[in-house]
């Protein structure tokens, strides 16, 4: 091969790279598209607990998921573990807006009940829909979080959606246990939302 020829070779390769950057897999793709649900973890400095992250596939278009997420005054029929939700306030529209509700998670005899009043801002950026929202009272130290959806490269009528939560709350137990709930029972935010789809 000429010097000229490897140089033309090298050019047509170098310029194919930012359109196969678009076309790049999301990681762990093959084991998201099998309809594996992946829990993370990251350390929250000064916190005894970490930062939970779960991805799953959905099988329907954002658009589609994006009501059930914001809708947080119905939480209680379409989200496991929350035994009760009540709307306090909202602005704006599907696009973009804010809201406050307080929520009951359910939890596990002998524990009581948790209760949060929480507020959430929300927004649509492009294909790009989140929610994010922190506490204003109730029975935790730390509780922030969000959703994320975002259209697959691949496949526009399914969603790649990531919930993401901080909690702190204040329980009399282990620390290490807290923890092991939250991984064994934040999957279920997903497996939820498939459920609330296929209805």
């Amino acid at each position: 091969m000429t010097a000229v020829i490897r140089f033309s070779f090298l050019a047509v390769a170098v310029l194919a790279l930012p359109a196969r950057a678009a076309e790049q897999l999301i990681p762990d793709e093959a084991r998201l598209l099998a309809g594996e649900i992946i829990v993370t973890t990251q350390p929250v400095p000064g916190s005894g607990q970490a930062r939970v992250t779960v991805r799953g596939i959905i099988d329907a278009s954002p658009d589609l998921i994006w009501p059930i997420l914001i809708d947080c005054g119905n939480y209680k029929t379409t989200m496991p573990h929350i035994a009760e939700s009540v709307l306090l306030t909202r602005t704006g529209d599907l696009t973009a807006g804010t809201s406050v509700c307080t929520l009951t998670a359910a939890m596990p005899f002998p524990f009581s009940d948790l209760v949060s009043t929480v507020a959430a801002v929300f927004e649509v950026k492009g294909n790009v829909y989140e929610r994010t929202w922190s506490l204003v009272s109730g029975d935790y130290k730390t509780l922030s979080g969000s959703w994320r959806l975002e259209p697959l490269p691949s496949d526009p009528k399914r969603t790649l959606a990531t919930y993401t939560a901080h909690a702190e709350p204040n329980l009399a137990v282990p620390d290490f246990i807290v923890a092991a709930a939250q991984n064994s029972v934040l999957p279920d935010m997903i497996t939820g939302l498939r459920q609330q789809i296929k209805r």
